[in-house]
């Protein structure tokens, strides 16, 4: 698992269903039992600059359009996480460093 990878994640409140989720975490985070994972949504209607849109590819897995969600960082145990099923991609992942330090105040 490395940042930029999208898996299924099961998250707090989400009935045990898993969601698809990219690790933000950095790759040199090694020996911990968590990963730093922001959650993906295939509703697109809402036009925040702080989400990631991610078309359908068989790079990253989505059979859906779908959006990174920087404003929903969960902190979770990798054993609650399944199967890398895709990678996000070097253009993605700029515009997700991006995202991420506007919904954080590091952008100010």
């Amino acid at each position: 698992m490395k940042r930029g990878d999208l898996l299924p994640v099961v998250i707090p409140g989400d009935h045990g269903k898993p969601r698809p989720a990219v690790i933000i975490q950095t790759d040199g985070a090694v020996g911990i039992e968590t990963l730093i994972i922001c959650m993906v949504t295939s509703d697109r209607e809402e036009p925040w600059s702080f989400r990631v849109d991610l078309p359908v590819s068989t790079a990253n897995g989505l059979i859906k359009p779908s959006r990174i969600m920087t404003d929903k960082m969960f902190t979770v145990k990798k054993a609650k996480c399944g199967k890398v099923f895709g990678n996000i991609g070097p253009d993605a992942l700029a515009e997700l460093n991006r995202a991420i330090a506007i919904i954080t105040g590091l952008a100010d």
